[in-house]
């Protein structure tokens, strides 16, 4: 029987309905790249959402338009830009994307030109696209480098000859070596043995290090095998492991002036 409390100030409790023909709509999100449950996407993909109509362009940004993991809904760092002529608004991965993982588009709080707010895009499950599998590389030389075409006959690996051998090793077949046959100019020879070695520029310790080089001991002989790990790859855009081998030669004291050569091979497994 007790009497509800006057709840009568119009003041207080009012709204307005829409003016004759205004635009009441709200937008959505009618498309997305890559499209939901793709696959074997590249690392370097910048998603993208279309909108139904116009967006007022200062709404769509990194606050309303993401890039999510799937797991953990971490937000992918990123730029976004809006084109006001199809409505597509693009999010730029700032760095390349984590492979065989999955991640979504995520919209919300973007507005019309009327201010209408987009109807919500934020299920995850319904947005995901995955990346591909990390590939394993193919072996090869990418280019041989001289660094120093001459030196002096003072046997002393500061005053010889180096060049830089930038490879690429396979991530299941990291392990690598390089030998060498005897340089020769004419009838004069250099011997390999105890007058080369070689490094990885990206290795910081150990063997193979530029600490602790490997040494050639013998010609056409490999040495020990040096490790190149993933976390030393120095161009992670390219699929395998990338590095920098430093030789290194050392000219005798005896050893008669001329344009030396000789041969190399590598071995990796």
């Amino acid at each position: 029987g007790n009497t509800v409390t006057a709840y009568t100030t119009g003041a207080d409790q009012d709204f307005a309905t829409a003016a004759s023909g205004a635009d009441v709509t709200a937008p959505t999100i009618t498309a997305q790249t890559p499209t939901n449950g793709a696959t074997a996407q590249a690392i370097t993909v910048s998603p993208t959402v279309t909108f139904s109509e116009a967006m007022t362009s200062s709404t769509v940004n990194t606050n309303t338009v993401q890039l999510r993991a799937l797991t953990g809904d971490a937000i992918v760092n990123s730029v976004v830009t809006y084109n006001t002529g199809t409505f597509v608004a693009t999010i730029d991965p700032v760095a390349s994307l984590a492979n065989s993982t999955s991640y979504y588009v995520w919209v919300s709080g973007a507005t019309d030109s009327a201010g209408n707010t987009v109807t919500a895009y934020t299920t995850g499950a319904d947005q995901d696209f995955a990346t591909a599998v990390a590939g394993v590389g193919t072996f090869g030389v990418v280019s041989t480098t001289m660094t120093k075409l001459t030196g002096t006959a003072d046997d002393t690996y500061a005053n010889g000859w180096e060049w830089v051998v930038r490879m690429t090793l396979p991530t299941d077949q990291n392990d690598f070596a390089l030998k060498f046959n005897n340089w020769a100019s004419g009838s004069n020879s250099l011997a390999a043995a105890s007058n080369m070695e070689y490094y990885s520029e990206q290795i910081a310790s150990g063997t193979g290090s530029s600490g602790t080089p490997v040494s050639i001991t013998a010609a056409d002989t490999y040495p020990s095998n040096v490790t190149v790990l993933a976390a030393d790859d120095v161009d992670t855009s390219t699929v395998g492991i990338q590095t920098d081998i430093h030789v290194k030669v050392k000219i005798p004291a005896a050893t008669v002036s001329g344009s030396y050569s000789t041969s190399y091979r590598v071995n990796y497994e």
